[in-house]
């Protein structure tokens, strides 16, 4: 599987499931709560929360990009803080991650093969490029929630041990 037809592939793998670099990000998402989500174990760094809402808000750049339109993102646009740490709220979060990639496939799937080498706007690189890249942020950030998962569940065990 090739071109358009395999980056496609990828991008569902990368967020619905059977991933080759380990599980995917609803996999990893599965079981954690709200409060989980919101939780900052590692001083410094993003919660679980705020790494969905990064991952969807390069989604949408990289669909606007896909359509011809510029699209820079910095501060809140690149990492939009949690402000509602609210069950529905954190649903609803995976729910606009995953609505945002299903659009992104839409409109990929009305494009050929010839049309990943059309260049990004304001990029020195094509959409081919783009789309490899996205399917490697998916795998980064996957990688940070399975690791601040893991060292949730150690601090509530260790929690329950004293």
């Amino acid at each position: 599987m090739r071109g358009m037809e395999g980056i496609i592939d990828q991008l569902d793998r990368s967020l619905e499931g059977d991933s080759w670099q380990g599980a995917s990000i609803r996999e990893i998402l599965e079981g954690v709560t709200a409060r989980e989500a919101a939780t900052h174990p590692v001083p410094g760094g993003h919660s679980i929360w705020e790494l969905v809402y990064h991952v969807t808000a390069w989604v949408r750049a990289v669909h606007s990009r896909m359509l011809g339109k510029v699209s820079e993102l910095e501060g809140e646009a690149d990492w939009p803080p949690v402000r509602d740490t609210s069950e529905n709220a954190w649903t609803a979060a995976f729910e606009d991650l995953r609505r945002s990639q299903s659009e992104l496939i839409a409109t990929l799937k009305t494009l050929s093969d010839v049309d990943l080498n059309a260049p990004v706007p304001n990029r020195d690189y094509d959409r081919a490029h783009l789309l490899h890249g996205l399917t490697q942020h998916h795998a980064y950030h996957a990688g940070q929630m399975s690791l601040l998962k893991r060292a949730l569940q150690h601090q509530a065990k260790e929690a329950t041990s004293l």
